[in-house]
């Protein structure tokens, strides 16, 4: 008897448990698609050039320097792309791209680029 309350006890407290954890996954995902939505702010010295050239429908530029290497493309939600990009004389990072402007809006690196490492 003993047995079956215990059971009965613990099968209560990890379902609990269960719906408790699914909805913070759900309150998480929920959060971070409301950030992916807001501008990003930029950090001082860390902003790249843009060109003033117009671009052609379906065409972007990413401002990368020479020898950057793209890796990886993502969708992350409706109109946005996830690019993960190597190389050009800075570290890994992963570019957030508007597909309805074509413009990097984000950019988030491993570690801090070497400009902003040492002014």
């Amino acid at each position: 008897m003993k047995t079956q309350k215990f059971l009965k006890i613990l099968v209560i407290g990890l379902g609990v448990a269960i719906v408790l954890a699914l909805g913070l996954v759900v309150y998480g995902v929920a959060r971070l698609g409301k950030n992916m939505d807001a501008p990003q702010a930029v950090a001082a010295g860390s902003a790249r050039p843009t060109t003033t050239a117009a671009l052609s429908p379906g065409e972007t530029d990413l401002a990368q320097p020479v020898g950057t290497e793209f890796k990886q493309m993502l969708t992350v939600n409706d109109g946005h792309v996830a690019v993960l990009m190597t190389g050009g004389a800075l570290p890994d990072r992963l570019g957030i791209i508007d597909l309805k402007t074509g413009k990097l809006i984000s950019t988030i690196y491993t570690s801090a680029p070497a400009a902003a490492a040492n002014p």
